[in-house]
């Protein structure tokens, strides 16, 4: 998996007469940008192993009516690749469109597409992950919590080794530990 200029995911969908939103069988815009969050967001699971986010939109540009009863292709190129965002082009277009004066099924499979819907969007992916520090440098956060809390370097050793402290494991102090290991009651000062 690499993020590279030039890869293209493309999604087809039929849209439905549920999906009509105004007269004459009309489809609201936002349906389409929706359709282009989902080609964005397998391009980014295709580039980084990550469905990223979808940060942006600029550009967009609808230049035709998408109506009920037609098949959508939409499509999705990286044009840019940045450290943790990606520059993708969409694009949409109908490839069948019913066709009601031939009969109420009937449709047509487009000789030329017809280009619907047209955007510049941005999807930006988490960075990556932080390599894990070395076990004994946690470890020996319950030293320093013991030496904050007032004891000695040879009080806090006792502490550290009855808490069953090994140079693999980070052992969890509880207060009453930390009271009992000197005998002298509470800590003050201390946030637990």
């Amino acid at each position: 998996m690499s993020a590279e200029v030039g890869l293209s995911v493309t999604h087809r969908r039929y849209v439905t007469y549920a999906d009509a939103h105004y007269g004459g069988n009309l489809v609201n815009g936002a349906y389409v940008l929706d359709l282009f969050g989902d080609v964005g967001t397998e391009a980014s699971i295709r580039m980084d192993g990550d469905e990223g986010l979808l940060a942006s939109y600029s550009d967009v540009q609808f230049r035709a009516p998408v109506r009920a009863g037609d098949v959508i292709e939409v499509t999705a190129t990286v044009t840019a690749v940045g450290r943790r965002s990606r520059e993708l082009r969409f694009e949409a277009q109908v490839v069948c469109r019913a066709d009601p004066a031939r009969g109420d099924s009937a449709a047509t499979v487009l000789a030329e597409p017809i280009i619907v819907v047209t955007a510049t969007g941005t999807v930006v992916v988490p960075p990556p992950p932080r390599t894990a520090r070395p076990t004994a440098a946690r470890s020996s956060r319950p030293w320093s919590m013991a030496r904050r809390a007032g004891r000695s370097g040879s009080a806090a050793l006792r502490l550290w080794s009855r808490c069953g402290s090994s140079a693999t494991t980070s052992p969890t102090i509880s207060k009453s530990a930390v009271t009992s290991a000197s005998g002298r009651g509470t800590i003050s000062g201390g946030a637990w």
